[in-house]
């Protein structure tokens, strides 16, 4: 079985191919969607995948072999398998241990009965949907006699691919994907090890400025081997463990950069974060920008999820419901995922913690991509409350889902003023905007966009607040508005609008979009267009 860097897994089939080598080109290293990739769009014969364009016209996308199981082709020259190029789990059963057992190291059994132990069988326990569950090859990328680079310089054999005279991989197999995957994450290591070095440079200002020790190794703070072991469950240790930021105090001093003396270092910031926070200082950087560090209280999170043990209410029922399917293709959070307990307990907890809430579909998506990013749950859910209670409007999550429901009828407004030709478009074609882009909204992009894309929009999120949903809505539609103008009836549109959001790979230009709508998507105009919308819903109920 193929997975790339956040567990996220790959079958064999040309879809799967073409898309790892058009997330490449875009410099994208984690190309995959939370919510994984409909099964019609994964249909060998292509259909699913949109053609690419010669001289303004599409071209015909080429049929590509898919060998299930052995490759002759790609016999007799093999990449050594490790846990960072994709873990097949039939072969290397310890890797999968050793990267599962690090997702679990920060609960130990203790904290609830029946939890899910590091060495425990149920670790390795993963259902798969049937097309992932049929036996495959080893995960070892393989290739042919003639091959060819697509990294633009020259690399060894056994880390090359064979394309066609069009330069695409001439076939899919078990060997192209996990190749394709292991070049991801060398791509991913390199960017990480740039931010990294721009981070520490910026840290290391702070830290004077503040005057906190916030520097350096904590033995008195518990979250500190946690925070490692997030690191190290993607396999980005610290080159300097000395280095590694002190978790309670906060890394960054968001507050104190509001003072004038500190516009410099905020405008630094700002720069930082729309280039992308490092994985290994993601973590904190949203806990501390999200509010989540003030908010926390110690012993709250437990005491809600013991004081309740054994309750059962309606929310409970619908988040059984949901826990298993948030990811189904990811190994943390698929079937018996460790990462599925985690999501269940965080849940739980929030809809203990505010009843008048209690859990509402789009809330399971957005605490499993927090748990993506926090090896600590405790962490998730300090996040989660956040989000829900202090950065997203009032009732945003109500029974009658009315703030939410206004916001995308928000989104229709600036798309009629912005793209008057998109908006009539839609209209004359009689697709509903709102209603597709609901979903956005509710679930934070969970949803829709790939899962470096969506970091990516969280880091500005966190600091920039709720306008930034919009504006990345917008921005979304303009990337996509050519397209949408082609697409001459309902059903096209309808069915570009399902593929676009999976393939925002280009990170980069959509936040440079996003930011240049700043003076467009004003904050104190944004909230009266909603509420005039929420009182259109109001009278309609």
């Amino acid at each position: 079985m193929l997975t790339d860097r956040y567990g996220f897994i790959y079958d064999v089939s040309s879809y799967y191919v073409r898309m790892l080598v058009k997330a490449k080109e875009a410099s994208s290293t984690a190309p995959a969607s939370l919510t994984g990739i409909k099964v019609q769009e994964i249909e060998e014969d292509d259909e699913g995948w949109p053609s690419d364009e010669v001289d303004g016209k599409a071209a015909a996308t080429p049929q590509m072999e898919v060998v299930h199981g052995h490759c002759e082709s790609c016999e007799g020259s093999q990449v050594g398998g490790s846990p960072k190029e994709g873990i097949a789990l039939d072969e290397d059963e310890s890797a999968v241990n050793n990267v599962v057992s690090l997702a679990a190291e920060a609960d130990q059994p203790d904290q609830e009965a029946g939890a899910v132990t590091p060495t425990s069988p149920a670790t390795r326990s993963i259902k798969l949907p049937l097309s992932l569950s049929q036996s495959l090859a080893p995960s070892k990328p393989s290739v042919s006699a003639q091959s060819l680079n697509i990294d633009g310089h020259s690399r060894a054999s056994s880390n090359t691919l064979a394309l066609d005279e069009n330069g695409a991989p001439t076939h899919a197999c078990t060997s192209t994907i996990s190749l394709l995957l292991t070049q991801l994450t060398e791509m991913h290591d390199k960017q990480q090890e740039k931010q990294k070095t721009d981070w520490d440079a910026f840290l290391r200002k702070r830290k004077t400025k503040i005057g906190k020790t916030t520097m350096g190794p904590s033995s008195s703070n518990p979250g500190m081997s946690r925070i490692t072991s997030a690191a190290a469950m993607l396999g980005l240790g610290l080159e300097n463990e000395d280095e590694e930021v002190g978790h309670t105090d906060g890394i960054i001093g968001v507050a104190q950069m509001g003072l004038s003396a500190n516009t410099q270092d905020w405008k630094e910031f700002s720069r930082l974060v729309r280039g992308g926070a490092p994985l290994v200082y993601r973590p904190k950087v949203w806990l501390e920008c999200s509010g989540a560090l003030e908010m926390m209280e110690p012993g709250v999170y437990q005491e809600l999820l013991t004081s309740h043990a054994g309750e059962k209410t309606q929310a409970l029922s619908e988040i059984e419901k949901d826990v298993t399917r948030t990811m189904p293709l990811n190994i943390f959070f698929g079937g018996d995922g460790v990462g599925v307990q985690k999501l269940r307990r965080v849940l739980q907890a929030y809809s203990w913690r505010n009843p008048a809430v209690g859990y509402c579909q789009g809330m399971n998506l957005i605490a499993s991509t927090l748990l993506l990013v926090h090896a600590n749950e405790e962490e998730a859910f300090w996040i989660l409350v956040s989000i829900i209670e202090k950065l997203l409007p009032p009732e945003f999550f109500s029974p009658s889902l009315l703030v939410s429901r206004a916001c995308p009828m928000v989104l229709l407004d600036y798309v009629q003023e912005t793209m008057p030709k998109l908006y009539l478009h839609l209209l004359d074609q009689g697709v509903d905007l709102p209603a597709i882009s609901f979903s956005w909204f509710l679930s934070l992009f969970t949803d829709c966009l790939p899962v470096e894309t969506l970091f990516r929009v969280w880091d500005v999120f966190f600091v920039d607040g709720m306008d930034v949903l919009f504006r990345v809505a917008l921005a979304i539609l303009k990337v996509n508005e050519a397209e949408l103008l082609q697409c001459d009836s309902m059903p096209s549109l309808y069915l570009h609008f399902e593929s676009m959001t999976a393939r925002m790979w280009q990170a980069d230009k959509l936040l440079k979009l996003e930011h240049e709508l700043k003076s467009t998507v004003i904050h104190e105009d944004l909230i009266k267009r909603r509420e005039v919308h929420v009182q259109e819903l109001k009278s309609l109920s």
